[in-house]
């Protein structure tokens, strides 16, 4: 199974989709979604988050399906759920677990490797899904099967670069695992980097969008405070954006469908680890305002 050809893509959403799409050029890919409408839908070539267009779609070598005994042959197995925050604002990842749940019972999951794109708090991977992996199948982590963490960084309905453009990060549970992740992804990404472990790319990406959150919250205090002081905001950034070292953020909303979750996860694991993130948690109240 490490020398296979086929990998599946768990989720197909505005990451897993166009991530299965650009594997298959490469890669015999298994699309899998539990939305039977979706998978219908996308095996008709239609894309109704607008992300892929149909013609892309039509000439990949994705198989769509909502039977997940269509991925038993594939590794690895790269997942693309939603981890979203409750109504206590605390992480969700309750779409990870089922899967892992449904998944370890339909499958044999002996020598696979599970990678995770979704966003987490550092250390998810190998404690939580790991975790629950062994607890479901009494397998043990880098003997009987793999972890990979590479942290999605699409820009839904944006005008960035095209996932093919993007620095991916790659971390692995083993050497073994780390190389073969680096060669898939590499493989149609133009440039990859490697992290040393799995809770250096779990924490890279969730504070990605903590500082944007952050910056944009500073600059919505201090439009109020111009605004109040008879001074255009825009003007008072024009000038200070000359300093050759001035990052230029814009006070309004915090764009993005990570931006106003991601903080969350920070501020939930530094309070298991008894730290009171107060800057980070300043910013979430201030862009709820």
């Amino acid at each position: 199974m490490i020398g296979s050809k086929k990998l599946a893509v768990v989720g197909l959403g505005y990451v897993g989709l166009p991530l299965a799409i650009c594997l298959s050029q490469k890669f015999e890919v298994v699309g899998f979604d539990i939305d039977e409408v979706r998978v219908e839908e996308l095996s008709n070539g239609v894309d109704k988050t607008g992300e892929v267009e149909p013609a892309d779609i039509g000439r990949s070598n994705v198989f769509f399906t909502s039977d997940i005994r269509n991925i038993d042959q594939c590794d690895p197995i790269i997942i693309c759920l939603p981890t979203p925050i409750s109504c206590e604002s605390e992480p969700d990842m309750s779409a990870i677990m089922r899967f892992l749940e449904v998944c370890c019972a339909e499958i044999d999951i002996y020598r696979r490797t599970f990678v995770f794109e979704s966003t987490v708090f550092p250390g998810a991977t190998r404690d939580v899904f790991g975790s629950k992996i062994t607890e479901l199948t009494s397998l043990t982590l880098n003997e009987d099967y793999f972890l990979g963490y590479s942290p999605e960084r699409i820009n839904p309905g944006g005008s960035g670069p095209k996932l093919e453009e993007i620095v991916k990060i790659v971390a692995g549970s083993n050497e073994e695992t780390l190389a073969r992740l680096v060669d898939i992804y590499s493989s149609v990404i133009q440039k990859v980097v490697i992290a040393e472990s799995l809770e250096y790319a779990e924490a890279a990406k969730v504070i990605e969008n903590a500082q944007r959150d952050v910056n944009i919250a500073f600059m919505n205090d201090l439009s109020q405070f111009f605004q109040a002081i008879d001074l255009r905001t825009d003007k008072v950034l024009e000038l200070a954006a000359t300093k050759w070292n001035f990052i230029n953020f814009k006070p309004g909303l915090v764009g993005g469908h990570c931006i106003g979750v991601d903080p969350y996860y920070l501020i939930w694991k530094a309070e298991q680890k008894g730290i009171d993130l107060e800057l980070i948690q300043a910013a979430r109240k201030i862009m709820r305002m």
